[in-house]
């Protein structure tokens, strides 16, 4: 069942694509060869425009001159071959051209006088089997007949031309279709021997002339197209398209293959499994881009193992910050509960018995803070009623145990994401700690603004202050505050003077980028 799954081609799929790509391709480049060669043969069998009489005389006389010339440097002039080669050879050429024959021909010497000639014009027709065979047919004349046949004004003038040594055949035109064609035969020392003269008369015999390719209207010329294509043609497009189609499959299957490794190991790494790597040895685009996949996911997995060993460290950090904040001062706060309790015991027994009630208290609310830390959960009172009132209960529990005036400001309040107000509410439990250890106070103020975009605090005290310059560094009090509010884009201000220290924090309601670094005054 498998097999037949990877077998099955979803239409519009990269090998479906690739295989019709390679299908209409060979179809198209055969049907192309096909055609091409149909219409060289086409062009090739067809009927070419028959040369006027003119041209023929023209271009033969040229050739003929040469081939004229041995027989007339011979002594005596054997005229009984060239008579045989004037009717034989030379006709046999001009009407081999398609174009009938000229109304005479005839071979003269030097002198101008006939040495052998033939007439046409009673002529239907001409072959190497007619000629000379009797009336009606190119024959050969006598020299009498010749004479008769040279003496127009025209054809001397053309025939005394030649004989003077003109370099090109001399046409004189006698009417619109006949022309007195004169070529000189010349020796090898360029000396006239003598001259060929034709009479093209066009109207001679032109019953056998082929039409023209002009003269075939539409319907013969694709009959005529139609008749030059061979059926092994169409087994020929028939094979290279099967061939064509054979070949992308198979080239279409390679690729999609590898394409589905690529997307198989992706699939594994989206699921976090990095250990999984594209097979592919190959060097061409695919091969590359597989081999930087492969480098990407290893520097993923890297950098994930990094980010692991970095949230191990920051989850002990925050922990620090939390037994600091919480456990740290409600312990501080019972030593001291108790080491009163100690003290007044022996005269004052009830009131001994209230701090150690207070210090009793004070140890649930760490054990509470300790098993909250091992959930890893927020202040809950902070989810269920808001920092405003956590704010109240927690100063005035505060100043009953410690024994310090507190007075809660809170303006504007209204939803804040859980974070700030955990972060806030730390700062005020490190601030009342450092008031009570360090300060002796006797009077606090806790300011909590909503002003704007921003969420303010300020907790100011009447204590004997502290230089600001030498706290940096000292202790986890103020380095936690300085990282809760840093994490939140938040500022933090600390001025102290003798009789009044200030404590001030403003972080945005917008939640902060955590890489953000934030400000630490001191004034």
């Amino acid at each position: 069942m498998d097999k037949i799954k990877r077998w099955r081609w979803r239409t519009g799929g990269l090998q479906w694509r690739i295989m019709v790509s390679y299908f209409l391709v060979t179809l198209v480049a055969a049907l192309t060869i096909e055609f091409a060669m149909t219409l060289g043969s086409f062009f090739r069998d067809l009927p070419q425009p028959a040369k006027s009489i003119h041209q023929v005389l023209n271009q033969q006389e040229v050739q003929a001159a040469s081939q004229i010339a041995p027989y007339l440097e011979q002594t005596p002039i054997d005229q009984a071959a060239l008579q045989s080669w004037l009717v034989g050879s030379f006709l046999n050429n001009v009407s081999a051209a398609g174009s009938g024959e000229p109304a005479f021909v005839a071979i003269v010497d030097r002198h101008g006088q006939p040495l052998v000639a033939a007439s046409c014009l009673s002529s239907k027709s001409f072959s190497p089997q007619r000629a000379g065979a009797g009336p009606g047919f190119c024959t050969a004349i006598t020299g009498a007949q010749a004479s008769v046949l040279l003496s127009p004004t025209s054809t001397q003038a053309a025939l005394n031309a030649a004989l003077e040594g003109a370099q090109q055949p001399v046409e004189v035109p006698i009417s619109a279709k006949q022309t007195i064609i004169a070529n000189a035969v010349f020796s090898a020392d360029r000396q006239v021997l003598g001259a060929l003269v034709a009479d093209g008369n066009a109207g001679t015999d032109t019953s056998t002339t082929a039409p023209a390719t002009d003269t075939y209207n539409p319907g013969e010329l694709v009959r005529m197209f139609l008749s030059n294509l061979q059926p092994a043609a169409f087994s020929f497009v028939l094979l290279a398209t099967a061939i064509g189609t054979v070949t992308g499959i198979l080239i279409s299957r390679g690729i999609t293959r590898r394409l589905r490794r690529i997307t198989q190991a992706a699939a594994a790494w989206s699921q976090g499994d990095f250990q999984v790597a594209i097979r592919d040895t190959s060097r061409d685009e695919l091969g590359q881009m597989a081999h930087d996949l492969n480098r990407m996911a290893e520097q993923v997995r890297t950098l994930l193992v990094t980010r692991q060993e970095l949230a191990v460290v920051e989850e002990r950090n925050r922990l620090a910050r939390e037994l600091h904040d919480s456990v740290k001062q409600q312990v501080f706060a019972s030593a001291l509960l108790i080491r009163a309790a100690r003290k007044v015991l022996s005269r004052d027994p009830g009131k001994a018995q209230a701090h150690l009630e207070d210090a009793e208290g004070l140890a649930t609310e760490t054990q509470q803070a300790l098993i909250d830390l091992i959930r890893a959960l927020r202040p809950a009172a902070l989810a269920d009623k808001g920092l405003g009132a956590v704010l109240q209960e927690y100063t005035t529990d505060w100043s009953r145990r410690m024994g310090i005036g507190v007075d809660v400001r809170i303006q504007g309040e209204r939803t804040t994401p859980l974070e700030i107000e955990e972060a806030l509410f730390r700062v005020i439990q490190e601030a009342l700690a450092n008031i009570t250890r360090h300060s002796d106070a006797q009077k606090v103020e806790v300011q909590l603004a909503w002003t704007g975009g921003q969420i303010s605090l300020a907790i100011e005290d009447n204590g004997k202050g502290f230089e600001t310059t030498h706290v940096e560094g000292k202790g986890l009090g103020l380095a936690n505050m300085r990282e809760r509010v840093k994490g939140l884009d938040g500022t933090l201000t600390i001025s102290s003077l003798p009789g009044r220290t200030r404590v001030e924090a403003c972080i945005p309601l917008a939640l902060a980028n955590p890489h953000t670094t934030a400000e630490m005054v001191y004034e």
